[in-house]
């Protein structure tokens, strides 16, 4: 009876991951939940960089953003019961790991089969069987689908643990720290420090998380664990090769305590097709304890010379998210079409009640209507 338990007491462990601090995950919680495609990820926003002056944004030399590209310890592992689950301790020692490049797709790195299939998922198709967990709705049929919509084989479902240091200096502190991680697929955990930081699928897609809690100044230690097969595999089956990995670039960025969030341009034509409208919305979140007035400021550039421009004030909230609106017309516009692309650039400004500059941002914005007469 005493053996049966420890079997029983081992078989459920081998389901879970656990970090330095003893938290655990069931990773078919993750793995096989279409109810679950992340955790404690940020929500998807427009593209933008931070600088925290004006001279950063135009040379392009942002200061608080810091590449993760590069070599990483690298596991592989064929079936997700040989998985590690202690890697993400920053104590633990990894150097007789692999090195693997970041962002590379394991299968071409020489880890695993890259597939190519078009209409059937490469993981059940019924003509070239790669699991017998997986069962069929009509096995005898060429073109059979999965009798268990959202299963993933367990038998053989690779998956990749990730490991690598990087350093940060104290002008970090007081400021929102974020991890951006370009595309991993299919599904994959994060740590950093030996504490777990969250869950993504949606490999075609970012993940980014807030570190701040979990970062510190000096030596960090971040760790992923990656599995090629997700309930979400069944919304990517498309004509393409099925590769792994961290498939896009990772890095870290800060921004400050009051920092935008995000923002979105509408940029279209008057019913003359002649002057431009222009319609901004910036999003702010206030992470501090306390009520914050600010300064928006926008400015549309031609050439590098300001054609219209306007500011707000606005008072965010402590601890929440507000929205500033710009609505203005720029006249005899330059007109975006796919012969002359022609683009502007816009730059946002945030300044705290002194005039300070807390962050500034900037996008290339073109003027067009799409319309069907």
């Amino acid at each position: 009876m005493k053996n049966n338990k420890t079997i029983l007491r081992l078989a459920g462990a081998i389901l879970i991951a656990f970090n330095s601090f003893g938290q655990e995950i069931n990773i078919w919680k993750y793995v096989e939940n279409e109810k679950v495609i992340g955790e404690n990820k940020e929500p998807s926003h427009a593209t933008f960089t931070s600088y925290t002056t004006l001279e950063a944004l135009k040379s392009n030399t942002p200061k608080f953003k810091q590449t993760l590209d590069g070599l990483w310890k690298f596991k592989w592992v064929r079936v997700p019961t040989d998985r590690p689950t202690t890697f993400m301790n920053p104590n633990e020692d990894l150097s007789s790991w692999d090195d693997i490049k970041v962002p590379s797709n394991w299968e071409v790195e020489g880890y695993g089969i890259p597939i190519y299939v078009n209409h059937q998922y490469e993981f059940a198709d019924n003509r070239a069987r790669v699991s017998k967990d997986i069962e069929f709705a009509n096995p005898e049929s060429s073109r059979s689908t999965p009798k268990h919509p959202g299963k993933v084989p367990h038998d053989y479902n690779p998956g990749g643990s990730y490991r690598r240091d990087f350093t940060i200096t104290k002008d970090w502190n007081e400021k929102e720290i974020f991890l951006h991680i370009g595309a991993m697929k299919s599904g994959g955990f994060v740590w950093l420090n030996g504490q777990y930081v969250g869950y993504s699928q949606g490999s075609k897609l970012p993940a980014e998380f807030n570190i701040s809690k979990h970062v510190k100044p000096g030596k960090n230690t971040i760790a992923l664990q990656i599995f090629r097969w997700t309930d979400g595999s069944y919304l990517e089956c498309q004509d393409f090769w099925r590769i792994s990995g961290i498939e896009r670039s990772v890095y870290i960025y800060a921004q400050p305590k009051v920092r935008i969030k995000d923002f979105e341009v509408v940029s279209t034509l008057d019913k003359a097709y002649t002057n431009g409208l222009f319609n901004l919305d910036v999003e702010l979140k206030n992470h501090l304890n306390k009520e914050e007035k600010v300064n928006v400021t926008y400015k549309v550039l031609d050439n590098n010379k300001v054609i219209k421009e306007a500011s707000q004030d606005l008072l965010v909230e402590k601890n929440k998210t507000n929205i500033v609106s710009f609505n203005n017309q720029i006249n005899d516009v330059k007109q975006w079409n796919a012969e002359h692309p022609y683009l502007y650039q816009l730059i946002i400004e945030i300044r705290d009640k002194k005039g300070q500059l807390l962050e500034t941002t900037s996008n290339l914005i073109g003027f067009r209507s799409v319309e069907i007469k």
